[in-house]
């Protein structure tokens, strides 16, 4: 995930390569850290980028307010983030996700055209697709942002396989570091 696709030339850059979201941390440490990680992918790993556009215009979650129980930790998570019930949220982990291990997502297809490999530049942040020889680099295009959504919201409002029916609730103090580590 990261970038805009084919290019971010003249936009803001995406979080991902700069740390603009949240405030972030050193956005001068952050854009030559996506720089020097991006020029450095080992071309024996097939990439598939995932950018700002794709994610922005798939918008999943609002269904759990319907489909899920009060108590689904899930559904709570969505109406806690988004502000309210109803509400879904942007969904570029999630079809990040979803392609990385299905290989694929309805509405999503890795573009098939685009011979090259993705640039970021160290001093913004910003990234282009510097078009050239087929290489182990492409990028994802949305063509129905329906489909997409459509299939990621019915994995949420899937139950849980194991069959339980009230959360597996833990003590926050059980995650608590012991000063012996």
């Amino acid at each position: 995930m990261g970038g805009r696709y084919p290019s971010s030339k003249g936009q803001r850059c995406e979080c991902n390569f700069c740390a603009a979201a949240w405030g972030g941390i050193d956005h001068r440490a952050a854009v030559q850290a996506s720089a020097h990680v991006v020029e450095r992918l080992p071309a024996s790993v097939d990439v598939v980028f995932s950018g700002l556009e794709v994610g922005l215009r798939v918008v999943t979650g609002a269904a759990l307010s319907t489909c899920a129980p009060a108590a689904s930790p899930l559904r709570q998570a969505y109406v806690d983030y988004g502000g309210g019930v109803d509400r879904g949220r942007y969904s570029w982990d999630l079809i990040t996700m979803h392609v990385a291990a299905a290989g694929g997502l309805p509405g999503v297809r890795r573009c098939s055209d685009c011979g090259g490999v993705n640039v970021v530049d160290a001093s913004s942040g910003a990234n282009a697709w510097r078009r050239g020889p087929a290489a182990n680099q492409t990028y994802l295009v949305l063509e129905d942002a329906a489909d997409a959504q459509r299939v990621i919201d019915r994995l949420l409002c899937q139950p849980p396989r194991l069959g339980a029916s009230t959360p597996n609730v833990v003590p926050f103090a059980a995650f608590a570091l012991s000063s012996e580590i």
